[in-house]
């Protein structure tokens, strides 16, 4: 990312950022036992991991914004992002990258026992009519 702030290639690097972010969050998630490939469905998720104190809110927040940066820059072409927006976002990937992989070392195995316990007793209450 840092190669192509040179050339100005906001598109790419605004979505490598963000998928950067993640595959990471991604990673995570597996560590806990969990598969979620939609995107939303994993930011979600991340807030429930924050909220048992896995990850920091700050981190959730930054991956809800960085997808949406993504998608203005990918799909409305209006949207430009100054290079010192996009030297924050690609720097803003690094620490979220790094954060997430700080909580992949540290969870304990009552973390992700509690996370699992949380998911199943949300699933069964959106599974009720």
């Amino acid at each position: 990312m840092t190669a192509t702030l040179q050339i100005n290639e906001t598109e790419w690097i605004t979505t490598t950022a963000y998928y950067a972010r993640y595959f990471a969050l991604y990673a995570l998630l597996t560590r806990v036992g969990v598969k979620s490939e939609i995107h939303d469905c994993s930011i979600s998720l991340a807030r429930l991991l924050a909220k048992n104190g896995i990850i920091k809110a700050n981190l959730v927040n930054d991956i809800a914004k960085s997808k949406q940066t993504r998608i203005d820059i990918q799909y409305y072409v209006e949207k430009q992002l100054s290079q010192r927006e996009i030297k924050r976002n690609v720097e803003g990937a690094r620490k979220f990258v790094l954060g997430i992989e700080k909580a992949i070392e540290n969870i304990t195995t009552e973390q992700i026992e509690e996370a699992r316990t949380q998911l199943k007793k949300s699933r069964s209450t959106i599974a009720k009519p």
